[in-house]
């Protein structure tokens, strides 16, 4: 059992940083993930993480309006979401953040 702290100043992409190792640890390798965000909420750090697993980018959540998804990003977003909620190994506890 380890535990890491990422610490930085705001905006220095401690939560994508954090979001792809902890992505590719519980997805690819199999080991159990716990998040702890302190800055971001559960459901922004969801979203920020299927866009990343989708290669989309996380303006389509932000601004939906402005820049809204094509039909192949859609998909993937779809696909990236279903592989997310098989993710066993990943636990997200945002209880401090905002």
């Amino acid at each position: 059992s380890e535990t890491i702290y990422v610490i930085a100043t705001t905006g220095r992409g401690k939560t994508t940083f954090t979001t792809n190792v902890a992505l590719h640890v519980a997805l690819n390798v199999g080991i159990g993930v716990q998040v702890f965000c302190t800055e971001t909420e559960k459901e922004v750090w969801f979203q920020n993480a299927v866009c990343a697993l989708a290669g989309v980018t996380n303006m389509v959540f932000q601004n939906p309006d402005e820049r809204p998804t094509t039909d192949e990003e859609m998909a993937r977003l779809v696909a990236a979401s279903g592989r997310l909620a098989d993710a066993k190994w990943l636990h997200i506890d945002a209880t401090n953040a905002p």
